[in-house]
């Protein structure tokens, strides 16, 4: 099932299930498509502009500090920080 949440002027996509055996835990997370788009914005844009315009970019992205949601970041930080061309 997906849902999108509104706050104020951005839209921010997740997409929710459960997990777990017996007991189902819910979990969330950012939708596969949104966070595709998401990935290859910031690492085209992180050769072509300064490691403040990228870590602000970060810090607007807006999404709800779910676990599944953070470690989605974390990848595309690592993904970042390493990429060739990318000053820090």
């Amino acid at each position: 099932m997906y849902y999108a949440l509104q706050t104020g002027k951005r839209r921010s996509f997740f997409s929710n299930g459960a997990r777990g055996g017996r007991t189902r835990h819910p979990s969330v997370r950012i939708e596969l498509e949104r966070y595709k788009e998401l990935k290859a914005h910031l690492e085209n844009q992180a050769v072509h502009r300064s490691f403040e315009n990228i870590c602000g970019e970060f810090a607007r992205l807006g999404f709800e500090p779910y676990a599944p949601v953070k470690l989605q970041h974390e990848v595309i930080l690592n993904r970042v920080n390493w990429l060739p061309g990318f000053e820090r």
